[in-house]
């Protein structure tokens, strides 16, 4: 008998337990005079207005330095065509294999200044923004994680 009412015991408490854990509730206690203490968290408005010129100008920026990234690779592109047709266009062998080497590293050189130029541009525009979204008074729920070209 003494065992069952033990047992009986311990699982209303854990059952009791188990439903605060589900609902996330808290018991709450009050004290001698009957008054109940609340915590209220308040939150700044949130301004979509602030948060949507942030976004606005933060795209706009990284539109901006991707046309620039793609027409410098486009040049590099067109100076590496002529480049290579004028250094086979070349009799001496030697100065066709200097020529062709000189072509292939001017171009590597320029799409590695133009990703590099595009990738400082691009963190730029995402700290403009993270300043910006402060200055809102919001916590960014974006992230230049996502904004991730692998280029």
């Amino acid at each position: 008998m003494q065992k069952t009412l033990m047992l009986s015991l311990s699982i209303l408490l854990l059952g009791g337990s188990v439903a605060f854990a589900q609902t996330g509730a808290t018991p709450v206690l009050s004290n001698d005079a009957g008054f109940v203490p609340s915590v209220t968290t308040t939150s700044a408005p949130v301004s979509p207005t602030c948060i949507q010129t942030a976004v606005k100008t933060r795209e706009a920026s990284i539109g901006s330095a991707f046309t620039t990234f793609s027409s410098s690779v486009s040049t590099a592109l067109s100076a590496r065509a002529t480049a290579l047709e004028t250094a086979w266009g070349t009799a001496d062998a030697k100065t066709r294999r200097t020529l062709r080497n000189e072509a292939w590293t001017t171009y590597k050189k320029a799409n590695q200044s133009a990703k590099s130029t595009f990738r400082t541009n691009r963190q730029a525009a995402w700290s403009a923004f993270n300043t910006a979204s402060k200055a809102c008074k919001t916590s960014i729920v974006e992230s230049s994680s996502h904004d991730n070209l692998s280029i």
